[in-house]
């Protein structure tokens, strides 16, 4: 035994000594696919950067976020079977509410923008590496990009998994605007809804400082964030905390630095890859026919939308938007035909002296048997649905898919949030003019020419009423209704146009997903989850 306990002895030994010896720690090993700080700290490296935050962006908003937030007011309608009810309503019966897969990619894709922002924004502010070597205007544009974009998420995810209408300041989210290196630094508590505005606010401030004007972008850099998307959120922003003279002041200048931002003469040209980053466009999603997907997905495109969201011969035919909703357009409303496609003949309308046939339907005068059995009292939705899809598909899947850009804001939602402003403010003949552009385009007229459809009076109560109707008309499946409804107090109305639907207030926002109160001691769920 003694001989052993030697031998053992002398290995043990030798193996510390061997170890002193080095001065590698073995167990000191890099990730082979994960880049060190001072290896992101150059030009090539925070380019990447900047491309990951829209790419976390249009994985996020391209089909959950959308298809929810317009789940919600009731605009759109899930088919329910048996993927469809885990994917859309499992939430809102209180079925297995917090592990919800599609809740979770919502949450996380958003805060997943926040890394690479909080990266870009430390290294150019503090020079770090040689980020310095980029060019001055490169370097702005990233630097207002990060800024932007951090705001932008922030302020989704506040909407989505806050409480910030309830009149308590007390249901806000996680605010992250620093590197996590360790574990400690993920966990914090929820600011306050009040908290969060701020700090959005501070964001897009310093956005603004920084970003050019849309009019100032090279070809090449359509797309990134400008001056004027910055201005626009901030003036969102501020309507939706009530401070309707700061909102005033960042909409007059907006509209004072973007002449070139202008409403498209024909409404459906928004939706139908026509104008992409044209001239009503102030911040869109941008998706080119590049990426190969696999053949469930339709085979051939970044942006599944139309996949999900076409209806029989263009998609997985799941998504309706009820009769209902559709309700109250008169007859000479160009939105209708262009939010959804319905069976029937193709109407005309006259345009400033020309004739245009709307592009009513795909199915024409006969639907196909299964559109008539699958879509009674609901309409197939239209917007971001190319116009040029075979609607021959045996497969019940489009044979390629959507690769139009999709908006996520447009200078319509800016003229109405300005037009509220105003009429918040007492100046209701300056906010009607506003309003009545959206309004003359959409049946038929050039929206700068007065119209027999215009707003002549001066009733602030009967000037509100008006644009929520028309709100709700122009941005159907745009995720607009949603936070309107909830902020406008008039969520019980909303909710009560679609037959079954009951508003529960926890519904107000998603529930907080499992995996983030399991590993963040200081997270507490939603009310009502």
């Amino acid at each position: 035994m003694e001989k052993h306990f030697i031998k053992s002895t002398s290995i043990v030994s030798l193996f510390i000594l061997m170890l002193s010896a080095c001065d590698k720690d073995f167990l000191d090993l890099k990730h082979p696919n994960r880049l060190t700080d001072a290896e992101l700290k150059t030009p090539e490296r925070i380019r990447q950067l900047e491309v990951g935050m829209y790419d976390r962006l249009t994985h996020v908003y391209n089909y959950y976020y959308q298809v929810m937030n317009s789940h919600l007011p009731g605009e759109y309608k899930a088919r329910i079977d048996e993927a469809t009810r885990d994917m859309i309503s499992a939430w809102y019966f209180n079925i297995r509410p917090f592990s919800n897969f599609f809740v979770t990619t919502i949450y996380s894709g958003l805060y997943g923008i926040h890394p690479n922002a909080n990266r870009i924004i430390t290294y150019l502010e503090n020079n770090e590496g040689t980020v310095n070597q980029l060019p001055e205007r490169e370097f702005n544009l990233i630097l207002g990009s990060a800024y932007f974009m951090r705001a932008y998420s922030h302020f989704v995810l506040l909407h989505m998994f806050g409480r910030p209408f309830d009149g308590t300041d007390k249901w806000g989210i996680v605010i992250h605007d620093k590197i996590i290196s360790v574990h400690k630094d993920f966990e914090k508590p929820r600011a306050k809804p009040s908290e969060v505005y701020a700090f959005i606010e501070s964001d897009l401030i310093k956005a603004k400082e920084i970003l050019l004007k849309s009019s100032e972008l090279l070809p090449e850099e359509q797309g990134r964030p400008t001056r004027g998307a910055a201005t626009a959120l901030l003036g969102k922003l501020y309507v939706f905390r009530q401070e309707y003279s700061k909102a005033e002041v960042e909409f007059e200048l907006f509209l004072s630095e973007n002449p070139d931002k202008e409403l498209l003469p024909y409404y459906g040209d928004n939706f139908h890859g026509k104008s992409d980053n044209g001239p009503e466009s102030i911040f869109e999603l941008q998706f080119a026919d590049l990426v190969p997907t696999s053949p469930w997905m339709g085979g051939g495109s970044a942006n599944n939308f139309q996949i999900f969201m076409g209806g029989h011969g263009m998609g997985r035919n799941i998504i309706r938007v009820p009769v209902e909703i559709m309700e109250g357009f008169d007859p000479r409303d160009i939105r209708f035909s262009e939010t959804v496609y319905s069976a029937g003949p193709t109407r005309t309308y006259i345009f400033h002296g020309d004739t245009i046939a709307i592009r009513d339907s795909l199915f024409f005068t006969d639907p196909p048997e299964p559109v008539r059995l699958n879509h009674r009292n609901t309409y197939t939705p239209k917007k971001y649905i190319s116009n040029h899809r075979s609607a021959t598909n045996p497969g019940g899947l489009a044979p390629s898919v959507s690769d139009e850009n999709q908006v996520v804001i447009r200078v319509a939602e800016v003229y109405m949030l300005y037009a509220e402003a105003l009429a918040k403010l007492n100046r209701v003949s300056e906010a009607s003019e506003y309003l009545n552009r959206v309004m003359r385009r959409a049946r038929g007229f050039w929206y700068y020419q007065e119209s027999p459809f215009d707003y002549t009076g001066n009733d602030p109560v009967e000037f509100m009423a008006l644009l929520m109707e028309e709100k709700r008309k122009e941005f159907i499946g745009e995720q607009v209704r949603w936070w309107d409804v909830l902020r406008w107090g008039i969520v019980e109305d909303e909710i009560a146009r679609i037959p079954g639907r009951i508003w529960h207030d926890r519904g107000q926002a998603f529930p907080i997903p499992s995996r983030e109160i399991d590993n963040n001691r200081f997270m507490i769920q939603n009310p009502g989850y």
